[in-house]
């Protein structure tokens, strides 16, 4: 638990604590004013900007407050992490990083689909791959931690999680209102 508590200490340690304060802040601001709001117009647009709050936070955490690598680093096996989980070795800090990765990605899911109800899960799925896509090759770009495939699956997988979940609260919804 240690290791990934670090991970992600790690992930927003670099961002100035009044930038990452006023977001965190204008986050849950946002999601609590969308589960008192019973007119689903303002829920959707607030949901839309609290998806792009949350993209600007994970460009924030990702790529523009973290240090510079001394060069860029590239690994392009898929599920290579999971070849280290099988060894036993780096078994949970591997596991840790790798659920944080999926983690990361559920808003992005959810505010998708409740910011844009009538989205379907191929455009999520593509949007989630070009979105995790990006910063992952930003990462490279600017040599801002390390890109990675299996980044990419789990955010994809993160998105996707988020998604399911606002689509089966929303059904939910719509049968108890019948």
């Amino acid at each position: 638990m240690i290791e990934f508590e670090v991970y992600a200490q790690g992930a927003t340690s670099n961002i100035p604590a009044i930038v990452y304060w006023i977001l965190l802040t204008v986050f849950v601001v946002g999601f609590a004013v969308i589960l008192s709001s019973q007119e689903t117009q303002r829920a959707q647009k607030i949901a839309r900007l609290m998806l792009m709050e949350w993209v600007v936070l994970m460009f924030c955490s990702a790529i523009i407050f973290r240090e510079t690598r001394a060069g860029s680093a590239i690994n392009l096996v898929p599920l290579s992490s999971y070849f280290c989980i099988a060894e036993n070795s780096y078994l949970w800090e591997v596991t840790s990083v790798n659920i944080l990765n999926v983690v990361m990605f559920l808003p992005v899911g959810f505010l998708l689909k409740l910011g844009y109800p009538q989205i379907g899960w191929k455009q999520v799925l593509i949007l989630g791959l070009v979105f995790s896509a990006s910063i992952e090759l930003s990462q490279f770009v600017f040599k801002r931690g390390l890109c990675e495939i299996d980044d990419l699956i789990h955010n994809v997988v993160g998105c996707m999680i988020g998604y399911g979940l606002m689509a089966v609260t929303q059904l939910l919804n719509a049968k108890s209102k019948l």
